[in-house]
C-alpha cells in the first residue's frame, strides 16, 4: 500500500504535464501543406489565452501548416514544434504587411519554422512582429514593458524581415529579446529596406550562434534603435546590401530621451561578416546619451568593396551631438580585403537631429585596439585609406598594441596623427609610419 501514494503522485504529474500543453491538430489544423489552416491555428491561439491556470505550451507537431493571413496572439505564449526542418507554418499569401505571427505580448518560440516564398519585392512582411509602433488586432498599442521575446532553433526564409520586434516608445521598451542557434533569411527589391533581425525600444538583445543571410538586397542583417544591451556572438552573416550590423541609439530622425544613462554595452564579438557592399560594422550615439562600453573583438570581416568615401573604414563609430562613447576596446579581429579603411572614428556634430546644441561635437573618451589585424585594405582607393582613421574635435585618447598590418600595395599608413587626432596616442614604433604623408579624410 505504500507504493500507492507514489503511483498516484506519478499519475498526477503526468496529467498536470499533459494538461500544460495543448496540440494545434486538437484544434482542426491539418499541416498537410494542402490545407488552410489559419483558422485552426487561431482557435489554437486563443485556446491558449483562455486557460485560467496560465497560458501552456502550443505544439505545433511535424508538418507544413499553410496559412493566409497573420496569426496573432492575444496573451503571453509558448509555441514549440518538433524541429525547424519538420515543423513548418508557410505563409501562401504575399501581400502588404501580411506577416507570419503578430505577437505583442511576450512570445517564445522553439524548433520551428515560418516561411514564405522568396520576396523579390517591398511588401514590409515579417515572419514575427511586434508592433510597438501602430496599433495592433483591437485597436490600440499594448504597452511592451517587461515583455520578453525568445526564439530558439527557429528558422525563418523567404520573408522581408525575419524578427521584427518593437518597444511602443523610448520609454515604454521591451525587457529583452534572445535569438539562438537559429537561421533566418531575407529578400526584397534592391535599394529596399529588409533585415533578419529588426529591433527597436528595448532593454537587451542578444543574438548566439545564428546564420543571417541575404539575396544580396536586403540592407542590414541587424538593424537596432534604442537598444539599451547589445550583444551579438558566434553568427554568421552574409551577402548583405550594406552594413550587416547598424546599431543606432535613440534621437536618430526623432526626438532626444528624457533619459540619457540606461545604455549599458554594445558588444559584438567572435561574428563572420563577409561579403557586403559597405560598412561591416557601423555604431552611432545621438543626444546626450552616454554610452558606457562599445566591445568589438574576435570577428572576422572580409570582402567587404566599399566605394562610398564618407563611410572611412569598415568599421565606423559615430559620436555625435553631445552623446559620448565612453570605452571603445577592439581586440583580435581580422579585418581583409576591403574597400576603404579599417576603422573610422567620428566625433560630429547634430545639425538635422533634435540636439539641445546644433554645434556641439559627440566625444569618443577612449580606444584601444589590441591584437587587431588588418590584411588589404583600401582596395577601392589605392593608397587612400589608413588601417585607423578618424575625425572631430572630441576623440581622447587611444592605445594601439600588437598589431598585425598587411597592405600588399593597396592601403597606406596604418594610422598617423592628422588622420587619427585624438590627444594622446601610445602605439609600438614598428606601427607608425616614417612618412605618412598628408591625411585623408572620408
Amino acid at each position: 500500500m505504500a507504493k500507492l501514494p507514489l503511483l498516484l503522485a506519478i499519475l498526477a504529474a503526468h496529467c498536470l504535464a499533459q494538461s500544460a500543453e495543448l496540440s494545434v491538430k486538437d484544434f482542426g489544423a491539418k499541416g498537410d501543406g494542402i490545407a488552410d489552416d489559419t483558422a485552426a491555428l487561431q482557435r489554437a491561439l486563443d485556446a491558449v489565452c483562455a486557460r485560467d491556470a496560465g497560458a501552456p505550451w502550443l505544439h505545433v507537431p511535424t508538418g507544413t501548416y499553410n496559412i493566409a493571413k497573420p496569426l496573432v496572439t492575444g496573451c503571453p505564449t509558448y509555441i514549440k514544434g518538433d524541429g525547424p526542418t519538420r515543423s513548418i507554418v508557410f505563409q501562401t499569401v504575399q501581400s502588404p504587411l501580411n506577416h507570419g505571427i503578430v505577437a505583442n505580448y511576450s512570445l517564445t518560440i522553439q524548433d520551428l519554422a515560418i516561411h514564405t516564398k522568396p520576396l523579390a519585392e517591398d511588401l514590409s512582411m515579417i515572419a514575427v512582429f511586434r508592433c510597438g509602433y501602430s496599433p495592433c488586432r483591437d485597436g490600440r498599442a499594448i504597452p511592451s514593458a517587461g515583455q520578453t521575446f525568445s526564439f530558439e532553433r527557429f528558422e525563418s526564409h523567404g520573408f522581408n524581415f525575419g524578427l521584427g520586434i518593437n518597444g511602443t516608445t523610448n520609454a515604454d521598451v521591451v525587457a529583452s529579446v534572445m535569438v539562438r542557434d537559429c537561421d533566418i533569411s531575407t529578400g526584397t527589391g534592391r535599394n529596399k529596406v529588409s533585415n533578419p533581425i529588426n529591433a527597436a525600444n528595448a532593454t537587451q538583445v542578444t543574438v548566439e550562434n545564428c546564420t543571417l543571410t541575404s539575396d544580396g538586397h536586403s540592407d542590414h542583417a541587424f538593424y537596432f534603435i534604442a537598444v539599451r544591451g547589445v550583444t551579438l556572438r558566434n553568427n554568421t552573416i552574409h551577402d548583405f546590401q550594406n552594413s550587416p550590423v547598424k546599431i543606432m541609439t535613440q534621437g536618430y530622425g526623432g526626438a532626444c530621451p528624457d533619459t540619457n544613462d540606461d545604455y549599458t554595452a554594445w558588444t559584438v564579438e567572435n561574428n563572420r561578416l563577409s561579403n557586403a557592399a559597405a560598412i561591416a560594422i557601423a555604431m552611432y550615439t545621438y543626444c546626450d546619451i552616454r554610452l558606457s562600453k562599445i566591445l568589438i573583438a574576435g570577428n572576422t570581416i572580409s570582402h567587404f568593396p566599399d566605394t562610398y568615401a564618407a563611410d572611412g573604414g569598415a568599421i565606423y563609430l559615430e559620436a555625435s551631438c553631445q552623446s559620448v562613447m565612453e570605452d571603445v576596446e577592439m581586440r583580435g579581429n581580422v579585418i581583409e580585403d576591403v574597400g576603404l579603411g579599417g576603422v573610422f572614428l567620428l566625433s560630429a556634430s547634430q545639425p538635422k537631429a533634435p540636439c539641445a546644441d546644433f554645434t556641439a561635437a559627440g566625444t569618443i573618451v577612449s580606444f584601444g585596439s589590441a591584437g587587431d589585424k588588418f590584411v588589404n585594405w583600401s582596395t577601392t582607393a589605392k593608397g587612400r585609406y589608413n588601417a585607423f582613421s578618424g575625425s572631430g574635435p572630441h576623440l581622447g585618447r587611444a592605445s594601439i598594441s600588437n598589431l598585425i598590418a598587411e597592405p600588399r600595395g593597396n592601403g597606406r599608413a596604418v594610422w598617423n596623427p592628422a588622420a587619427f587626432p585624438f590627444d594622446r596616442v601610445s602605439a609600438p614604433a614598428e606601427s607608425r609610419p616614417a612618412s605618412p604623408g598628408p591625411a585623408v579624410q572620408p
